[in-house]
């Protein structure tokens, strides 16, 4: 896999960071994200910030934003391996964008969208309530709280000062 330059993290950033602000304009869009689990339990940095990711989805109440989790139970399912984006915009067609690892795609004719579409609402269907996935997000949270705290055996094992 080759590295990434400064200059194209610094890019990336950049550009997820300014989504992220269109989330909090005043005329945010209504988004709907359905994170598979092995996304809140894959470790990306510490548990420091796990947790703090984690507490930030959860701390975000704003009623155009709906996450739900499709646990491990829900099983093998047609997105595994990928990510995959709906996009509607008002008085235009709905479009779909599917990505690997290693590649995206955009997928704009009304067949290929609507497949996309309907292997999504399956997902949805799968998945835990938005309720359900909070209280899942928040116990994976407190678990890498107590990952990130120093253990007991090893403060009793500290020679004392």
């Amino acid at each position: 896999m080759s590295q990434r330059t400064p200059q194209e993290l610094d890019a990336l950033v950049s550009t997820r960071l300014n989504r992220q602000k269109r989330l909090v304009s005043p005329t945010p869009p209504h988004c709907w994200f359905i994170l598979d689990e092995s996304t809140l339990r894959r470790p990306v940095g510490d548990a420091t910030v796990m947790r703090r990711q984690l507490d930030a989805i959860t701390s975000d109440q704003r009623s155009h934003i709906t996450v739900q989790v499709l646990p491990f139970a829900a099983g093998v399912h047609a997105e595994m391996g990928g990510s995959l984006f709906l996009y509607s915009v008002p008085d235009r067609p709905m479009v779909a964008w599917e990505e690997g690892a290693r590649s995206g795609e955009l997928i704009e004719d009304a067949e290929g969208v609507a497949a996309r579409r309907r292997s999504y609402d399956l997902l949805r269907a799968m998945a835990l309530s938005p309720r359900d996935s909070r209280a899942m997000i928040r116990r994976i949270s407190k678990e890498y709280g107590r990952a990130s705290e120093p253990s007991r055996e090893l403060a009793e094992e500290q020679p004392q000062q």
